[in-house]
């Protein structure tokens, strides 16, 4: 979150000034894959995305973009000078506005989305548990009910024994 917040400082680098600010950006695009890095080194390898791997190249995108504009407002500027003999400096404003808005929703959004899906997964394990607690706990009833039963009959049949009669008359 962090570092590509620290994206949207870019922008206070004076437009005529590319470079400097895709010098930035790029630092920052290299500060998230090694982050990336780092953390894939330390998690199991495993064969899907997890939010992490989702969240991080999707601010690899959010970075790409605002590399983009600032490759773009360069050219923008040339244009804009050319056809109307003026630049637009409002314009960046937006776009920085525009930018700062989308980042923060997304964010918010994905909060909810783990929130709603992943909290929805482990209520829904945490009910599967539960029941399978319970299917266990009347299984070691029902059994130690036979092993009551069996032990009960067990008993009698020591007793018939002793006694000298029939089993099959002991158990009528």
């Amino acid at each position: 979150f962090l570092i590509c917040s620290l994206s949207l400082v870019t922008f206070a680098v004076k437009r005529d000034l590319p470079q400097n600010r895709l010098q930035l950006t790029f630092t920052l695009v290299l500060t998230l894959v090694a982050f990336k890095f780092v953390v894939n080194q330390c998690l199991p390898k495993i064969s899907y995305l997890t939010y992490l791997d989702k969240y991080v190249i999707s601010s690899l995108f959010i970075l790409t973009l605002i590399c983009l504009w600032h490759g773009l407002i360069v050219v923008i500027d040339k244009i804009i000078l050319e056809q109307f003999g003026m630049v637009w400096d409002s314009l960046e404003t937006y776009v920085i506005i525009g930018m700062a808005f989308s980042y923060v929703a997304y964010n918010v959004g994905f909060v909810i989305m783990i929130f709603c899906v992943a909290c929805k997964r482990r209520r829904i394990m945490k009910q599967k548990d539960k029941e399978y607690t319970e299917r266990v706990k009347m299984q070691v009833r029902s059994k130690g009910m036979r092993t009551k039963r069996m032990l009960q009959q067990t008993q009698l049949l020591h007793e018939v024994k002793e006694n000298g009669q029939s089993t099959a008359v002991a158990f009528i």
